[in-house]
């Protein structure tokens, strides 16, 4: 099994820090989204493994959006501006390389029991753009770093992002189109969806909710993961052994007594 969550290194090189920090969903986690301790491990099967993206030289849209929601979340908690900046600096790159296509599934919406339940109410409602998550990222930036006596500094770092967020491992063709769906799931709710993918070519699956919710994906009883996350990427290389796709089955589940958005995203 293969956590959601990966690892996360930042570098704001124009103010010379440097951040290295392991997310805790990594763990299990309960309903007030505190770790519970490691799942057990199980063993993977030949030819689903994890998918080595970077040895293609490609850039995966669907990871890199994770990392973003991932910094913007550590910048909340921590009043930390050069944070702030560097989650600015990808959304906005995203904005400029990946259009989106609509991701056909549409959930099976169950209780908790595994009975059929109706959907919430506001259903599918839109998620922020990119463009906008970056201009929220770099006004805070700017306004703590100027409650922190650097006022200066972030205003020249945010106007310098803001005119040139590629950077030199900026591939826009490779990020591609993934495609993205927003749900909101009602209280002590399941959605099921089931999305078919390409066998040939690494896949890749990203998640992010307004509050911790169970993840899970497997295909044929064998289970890629299983975690309580907020925000998650992961990418596997499916095996060919039953031809050019395979349908893999997603449940998303609220264990909390409120409704609760996502947005889940696929390469």
């Amino acid at each position: 099994m293969r956590s959601l969550a990966l690892s996360i290194i930042v570098a704001a090189a124009a103010t010379g820090f440097v951040l290295a920090a392991v997310p805790a969903a990594q763990l299990p986690l309960d309903k007030n989204g505190k770790a519970k301790g490691a799942p057990a491990a199980q063993p993977a099967k030949a030819g689903e493994g994890p998918a080595d993206a970077k040895a293609e030289g490609k850039v995966n849209a669907v990871e890199t959006i994770a990392e973003a929601y991932r910094l913007m979340d550590l910048a909340k908690e921590k009043r930390l501006p050069e944070v702030y900046v560097a989650a600015g600096r990808l959304f906005l790159i995203l904005d400029k390389g990946v259009e989106f296509a609509p991701l056909d599934s549409t959930p099976k919406v169950l209780t908790e029991d595994d009975k059929d339940a109706p959907a919430a109410k506001d259903e599918g409602k839109a998620a922020p753009s990119f463009k906008a998550l970056a201009d929220e990222c770099l006004e805070q930036a700017e306004i703590i770093g100027a409650a922190q006596k650097q006022g200066a500094t972030f205003t020249a770092l945010v106007k310098a992002v803001r005119a040139h967020p590629e950077t030199d491992a900026t591939e826009r063709g490779a990020l591609g189109g993934p495609r993205s769906i927003v749900r909101t799931i009602g209280s002590r709710q399941k959605h099921v969806h089931t999305i078919d993918f390409d066998t040939r070519t690494p896949g890749s699956i990203g998640f992010v909710a307004s509050m911790p919710l169970r993840c899970h994906m497997e295909w044929n009883n064998f289970v890629h993961f299983n975690q309580v996350v907020r925000t998650g990427a992961y990418s596997w290389k499916p095996k060919e052994n039953v031809g050019p796709v395979k349908r893999y089955v997603i449940t998303i589940h609220n264990g909390h007594d409120g409704p609760a958005q996502y947005r889940l995203f696929t390469n």
